[in-house]
């Protein structure tokens, strides 16, 4: 990501087979003592991999969305939609759903704003950005998600 984004200051907390749900637990141990300005979010593909539906993945989103604005509310809060993958083809209605319902909740909550991965992935024809893994992306499906982070940072620089 460092490299990728060009960010001196980057801090990557992800962690490999994250959901919503572990993200929120680890939340205040890890998030809040760096006490960042922006955070850019991904989770919710293992939830629903995990057979999470669309709705229990929303109000999971929300219940996260609170939690920062308690804790952070100086942050600026980025979540980049539930991406489309060969692996998790067949439960691709519940993350066009879960998608749809976070983007409008985020229309709402003025701290955060959505990426959308999602759609740019579908109409180019999402198996292309993928290889022989079908759960995570190539250099492609990384380089369109770095070009969508960068455009966004630099509407903020």
């Amino acid at each position: 990501a460092k490299q990728d984004l060009s960010i001196n200051n980057l801090l990557n907390l992800g962690f490999g087979g994250s959901t919503l749900v572990a993200c929120r637990a680890y939340f205040y141990r890890v998030v809040v003592p760096q006490n960042p300005n922006t955070i850019f979010f991904y989770a919710g593909d293992n939830d629903i991999g995990g057979g999470m539906s669309s709705d229990e993945l929303y109000n999971e989103f929300l219940l996260f969305t609170s939690e920062i604005q308690e804790k952070l509310p100086h942050a600026r809060c980025y979540f980049v939609s539930i991406k489309p993958s060969v692996f998790r083809e067949s439960y691709m209605d519940i993350i066009l759903d879960a998608n749809e319902k976070i983007k409008k909740a985020i229309e709402h909550l003025s701290q955060w704003k959505y990426i959308d991965l999602c759609s740019p992935m579908l109409e180019a024809g999402f198996e292309k950005f993928y290889d022989d893994d079908p759960l995570h992306m190539n250099i492609l499906g990384y380089s369109l998600l770095s070009k969508l982070i960068r455009d966004e940072l630099s509407v903020i620089i």
